[in-house]
């Protein structure tokens, strides 16, 4: 059923957005799940323009497949503009049926977008994931490059 919601949820968007491949050789996104090394390819964003009071931003979705093992992927998402939006707005990691999710309440998930331009994002994060399994994020990292 999660799968079909997020499955609906990513149709919508790539219906009302851009869809763009990350390109696996100038973007990465890698991370520590429970103490486990994971690297993050066949990246994919799909991007949507917006607009409030007047100030142009792109909302930016991410779904990432674990190199390794297909059943695995991540999805996050932030804004992209003269916002000055520094952080993520939403993370989410799927393993097999299983999803586990930041509630970015208090201090339980931290994301830092350290470059956040209309040609890249990089940035960290790291915390505690809720759902289906309790989960620890250490080392994350991301380094897109928008074409």
């Amino acid at each position: 059923m999660k799968k079909i919601f997020l499955f609906i949820t990513i149709s919508a968007l790539t219906l009302t957005g851009c869809s763009s491949d990350g390109g696996s050789s100038t973007s990465r996104i890698t991370m520590k799940v429970d103490g486990v090394s994971r690297t993050f390819g066949d990246i994919e964003l799909i991007e949507e323009p917006m607009s409030l009071d007047g100030v142009e931003y792109t909302y930016v979705n991410v779904i990432a497949e674990n190199t390794n093992n297909p059943d695995q992927y991540i999805v996050f998402d932030f804004y992209r503009s003269e916002l000055d939006t520094d952080e993520l707005t939403e993370f989410r990691f799927y393993d097999g049926a299983s999803e586990s999710y930041a509630t970015f309440s208090g201090d339980t998930f931290t994301s830092l977008i350290d470059i956040n331009t209309s040609e890249r994002a990089k940035g960290t994060f790291s915390g505690t994931l809720q759902g289906d399994q309790v989960l620890t994020i250490t080392n994350g990292s991301f380094d897109i490059r928008f074409e």
